[in-house]
C-alpha cells in the first residue's frame, strides 16, 4: 500500500508538472485571436515552423509556404514555438515598417550571448549597439567600395566555371547546393578574409571545414534555438554558444592573425578586411592593450 502510495505521488507530480509545461507553452497561442488577426493553429514545442524546425524544409519553404495560407490578408499571424509573429503581405506596410516605423521595429528580438562573439553580429544587435555598428560599417557596404571588390568575386566565379564546365563532360548527378555552398565559402575567404580557400576543388582545407560546421543543421543548435524563442531570458542567463566553441575560436584567431600580417607588412588587397583595419585605425575603434578592438562606447569586443 506504501508502495502504491508513492508511485501515485510521483503520477500526480509527473502530471501536474506536464500539465504547467503545457500551459506555459500554449498560454500565448490565443494571441492573435483575441487581436481578430488571421491565424492558423500553432502545435505544442514548434508553433508553425514544425518543417523547419524538424528539418524538413528549409527557412526560406517554409516561409514560402506560409504566405500561401491567407493570400487576401495584408497581414497574418504566426508562432516560432511559443512567441507570436506577424508576417506581411501588403508592400505599402512593409515600407512603412522598412522606412517610415524603422525606428519602432529596428530589433529582432534575438538574444545576444557576449560568450558567442559570432552570434553577435550586424543582424542580431539591438539597440544603441546595433545603431553603433551600423553606423560604421555601413560606408563599406558603398557601390564604391564593392566595386574595387569584384575583381575578387570574379576571379572565384571563373573557377566555379571551369568546375562546371569540366562536371559537364561526364554523366555522374552533382549536389547543386554542395556546389553553391563551396561556391560562397570560396567568396567569403577571398573577399573576407583575404585568402584562397579552393573549397571547390580541396575539401581538406582547414577553413572549409570550419565554414562547413557553422553552416551545418544540427538538433542540438535548434534545440538552444526553440530556447532562445521560448525562454529568452534563460537563455541569455545561461550564456549558451549555438556556434561551436571551436570553430568561434579558429575564425577569431585567423582573423587577428591576418591583422597582424597585414599591418605589419602593409599588404593591400581592397577587400573587406581592408576596410575593417581602416575602420580600426581611422575610425572610432581602439586597440586595447591585448591586441583585441574594443567599442568606445561600452568597451565589448567587437
Amino acid at each position: 500500500e506504501f508502495k502504491m502510495w508513492n508511485i501515485l505521488k510521483q503520477f500526480l507530480l509527473w502530471g501536474l508538472l506536464l500539465g504547467i509545461l503545457y500551459r506555459f507553452l500554449t498560454a500565448t497561442f490565443d494571441f492573435w485571436k483575441n487581436r481578430g488577426v488571421q491565424f492558423r493553429k500553432p502545435t505544442v514545442l514548434f508553433g508553425n515552423f514544425s518543417d523547419m524546425l524538424l528539418f524538413r524544409k528549409s527557412l526560406p519553404e517554409s516561409i514560402k509556404g506560409m504566405y500561401e495560407w491567407f493570400e487576401d490578408e495584408r497581414y497574418f499571424g504566426v508562432f516560432r514555438v511559443r512567441s507570436p509573429m506577424l508576417i506581411l503581405r501588403d508592400p505599402d506596410l512593409v515600407k512603412d515598417i522598412f522606412v517610415k516605423h524603422f525606428a519602432c521595429f529596428s530589433n529582432r528580438g534575438i538574444p545576444v550571448n557576449s560568450q558567442d562573439p559570432l552570434s553577435a553580429h550586424l543582424f542580431n544587435l539591438e539597440g544603441k549597439k546595433w545603431k553603433s555598428l551600423r553606423s560604421k560599417l555601413t560606408p563599406a557596404f558603398s557601390s564604391g567600395k564593392l566595386k574595387r571588390m569584384f575583381y575578387l568575386l570574379a576571379e572565384c566565379g571563373q573557377e566555379f566555371q571551369k568546375l562546371i564546365d569540366t562536371y559537364s563532360e561526364t554523366d555522374r548527378p552533382h549536389e547543386i547546393r554542395e556546389l553553391a555552398a563551396k561556391f560562397t565559402i570560396d567568396v567569403i575567404g577571398s573577399c573576407a578574409f583575404g585568402i584562397q580557400i579552393n573549397a571547390l576543388t580541396d575539401e581538406e582545407s582547414e577553413f572549409h571545414r570550419a565554414a562547413k560546421k557553422l553552416s551545418k543543421p544540427s538538433y542540438t543548435a535548434t534545440l538552444w534555438r526553440m530556447l532562445r524563442t521560448a525562454l529568452p531570458k534563460l537563455y541569455k542567463f545561461l550564456g549558451v554558444q549555438v556556434i561551436d566553441p571551436a570553430v568561434s575560436r579558429f575564425f577569431k584567431d585567423m582573423v587577428s592573425q591576418m591583422i597582424s600580417q597585414r599591418e605589419q607588412h602593409g599588404i593591400k588587397r581592397h577587400d573587406f578586411m581592408d576596410l575593417l583595419i581602416e575602420l580600426k585605425n581611422k575610425g572610432t575603434l581602439d586597440e586595447s592593450a591585448n591586441g583585441q578592438v574594443r567599442n568606445d562606447e561600452d568597451g565589448e569586443e567587437i
